[in-house]
């Protein structure tokens, strides 16, 4: 038996994403990371927009606790 990498279950949840993300990948591209033709400044060009990307995702998250929460307070007596 092979022993887990890690106890955390969300690390070992993201360790799971990452590997089906890369074969997705994989499939796609027919390529992997370490195999792909990719120079220094096209790697860091993406992971920009892949960070822009998560910019975005988060705010839109804040967005909408924001809102839960004002609909939360309205709901419960608050006076706005």
């Amino acid at each position: 038996m092979k022993e887990k990498k890690t106890k955390d279950p969300i690390v070992t949840e993201l360790m799971n994403q990452m590997a089906d993300r890369s074969n997705v990948g994989i499939l796609k591209y027919k390529n992997t990371m370490k195999t792909t033709r990719m120079n220094k400044i096209q790697a860091i060009e993406n992971a920009i927009e892949e960070v822009l990307d998560c910019a975005v995702y988060l705010k839109k998250a804040v967005h909408e606790i924001k809102e839960e929460e004002e609909e939360l307070f309205l709901g419960i007596g608050g006076t706005r």
